[in-house]
């Protein structure tokens, strides 16, 4: 692992110890906590199964950031892990070539009554 990919993978957590609750298409916010004194941009760098998630976004340096996770299926259910990948385009590896990691998520799809 590179020295990049530590820096933000020990710099950036998710604020819960239990799985999201996604009922239907219903939304949910998840706080993003940067501890690094650098800010992290994020690209979305595919879609996710079954959720949709901000496109673009910056975790700001030492604060906490919100973003919003939405189910796109009435009738999902189950648990799952959801592994976001997204590029931080202000992290290079190489020329042109920005940090991929992925934000995993604990989540409980329930179908909308």
């Amino acid at each position: 692992m590179s020295l990049r990919a530590n820096r933000f993978e020990g710099s950036v957590s998710i604020e819960t110890d239990q799985p999201i609750q996604l009922v239907g298409k219903g939304r949910v916010y998840v706080q993003l906590r940067n501890s690094s004194d650098l800010d992290f941009h994020l690209e979305l760098a595919e879609p996710v199964e079954g959720v949709t998630e901000s496109d673009n976004q910056i975790l700001p340096a030492r604060k906490i950031n919100i973003t919003e996770v939405q189910g796109t299926s009435e009738t999902a259910k189950g648990k799952r892990t959801l592994s976001i990948p997204f590029r931080v385009t202000n992290l290079l590896v190489d020329v042109d070539t920005p940090l991929s990691v992925n934000l995993k998520i604990e989540a409980i799809f329930s179908p909308k009554a």
